[in-house]
């Protein structure tokens, strides 16, 4: 697997795992929304992690975040469901290996900033 090389600031590191919960949260609530046929919601949320993922190192998120954005404007229930499960899948391998990750960081490191490494799931966005 590809890693994910973030280089951030000790408070900004302790956000990233409230950050992919909250993606997570994301991918339940469109999967309902498109049960709804309530693509507004989806094109929201969608809008949201284009701009958000980037801002925390994850590419891919704010990759999947356009393509979801995209097919809810087109009204696409299955390209929404197919980005949703895309999403869904990233998360589960991030989320997984940035846990041990973290934990395998010394404390002893500095404040200013740590290295994470970040296995990367290898999601292939357009």
């Amino acid at each position: 697997m590809d890693l994910i090389h973030l280089r951030v600031k000790s408070k900004s590191a302790n956000r990233i795992p409230a950050y992919l919960q909250n993606c997570r949260q994301n991918a339940i609530m469109m999967l309902d929304a498109l049960d709804r046929v309530d693509f507004e919601t989806v094109t929201i949320l969608g809008h949201q992690m284009r701009g958000s993922g980037g801002a925390y190192g994850f590419q891919a998120i704010t990759d999947i975040g356009a393509a979801l954005q995209q097919a809810a404007e087109s009204a696409d229930t299955d390209e929404s469901r197919k980005w949703v499960g895309e999403l869904s899948s990233y998360l589960d391998g991030v989320e997984t290996n940035f846990q041990l990750a973290h934990h395998s960081i010394p404390e002893t490191q500095s404040a200013l900033s740590r290295n994470i490494e970040i296995s990367n799931p290898g999601t292939d966005v357009d």
